[in-house]
């Protein structure tokens, strides 16, 4: 019996997704084990910058001391005014540094320390790269 051409293409979007889905699960299971070498290589380089920065070094990179403020939000409630913690960023480094206006940001909170990066791929693209990525680890293993 032939498949109709509704059937096929149902077939091949269900192929997609499970493709997705396991490029997905590769990241993940790759993200597991990756983290916390990262979390270790981020805590030793943490005191080595501070070093650099008080003996004003060349070439690392600008920072900016900024105060922790204080915000008041509430939870559309009635007597539910709370108080939080903010840190405002913003001026013509933001965009130096490639973080620009209506531009999505992902913040990673890390023992103390925040990483800051812009979002510059759509999840196509970002799934494509992570087809990519299965495919040079998988000829690295192989």
């Amino acid at each position: 019996m032939r498949k109709s051409k509704f059937q096929k293409e149902l077939e091949e979007r269900e192929k997609e997704e499970k493709r997705l889905f396991e490029l997905k699960e590769f990241n993940r299971q790759s993200n597991e084990t990756q983290f916390p070498q990262l979390l270790e290589a981020i805590e030793k380089l943490r005191p080595v910058l501070d070093t650099f920065r008080h003996h004003h070094f060349e070439g690392v990179p600008a920072t900016r001391k900024m105060t922790i403020q204080t915000h008041l939000t509430n939870d559309r409630r009635p007597d539910s005014e709370r108080e939080v913690a903010q840190i405002r960023l913003q001026g013509k480094w933001l965009q130096q540094q490639g973080f620009h206006p209506d531009r999505q940001v992902r913040v990673i909170a890390l023992n103390g320390l925040l990483i800051i990066c812009p979002e510059q791929f759509s999840e196509q693209e970002e799934s494509h790269a992570a087809i990519e990525s299965k495919l040079v680890f998988e000829k690295l293993a192989g």
